[in-house]
């Protein structure tokens, strides 16, 4: 009986303790490689032009890069940093964006679902401000600073 009377008590102390959580692992050492490689390799891409362009908002917070467009006209435009690649997002109508994610292939960068490749960021980018493209919605529109 007296077992019995002590075995709540424990269950007690046990529930008034603060819950103790697991503590933070690592991700596993293929999945941090292959997050490296990409950021290695994109990295190479983007050219020293892309780097001072107003457009180019990697390591910006997301919802700082987009209230630069909320301002802009139709098709200006950001390069943000995700997860897992690089995005394109554009202005097409009066607040209405589009959002293309960029993809680095051993043959250069594209946008996802595009058959267009370009060795940089830059090269890119100029391509898409070709009124004849067809991959975005409206021509990339870059505004000159002053």
């Amino acid at each position: 009986q007296q077992q019995q009377q002590q075995q709540p008590q424990v269950r007690n102390q046990q529930r008034s303790r603060p819950p103790q959580f697991p503590q933070q692992r690592s991700l596993p050492v293929q999945v941090q490689a292959s997050t490296q490689s990409w950021r290695q390799t994109s990295d190479s891409r983007i050219d020293p032009l892309a780097k001072q362009a107003r457009w180019f908002c990697m390591g910006m917070p997301r919802i700082d890069a987009l209230d630069q467009l909320f301002a802009g006209a139709e098709g200006e435009f950001v390069i943000v940093d995700g997860r897992r690649s690089l995005a394109m997002v554009v202005m097409i109508h009066m607040g209405s964006l589009f959002q293309r994610e960029i993809d680095d292939t051993p043959d250069g960068l594209r946008l996802r679902g595009s058959r267009v490749c370009a060795p940089t960021l830059s090269a890119l980018v100029t391509h898409y401000q070709r009124p004849n493209q067809s991959d975005l919605p409206v021509p990339l529109f870059v505004r000159q600073m002053l």
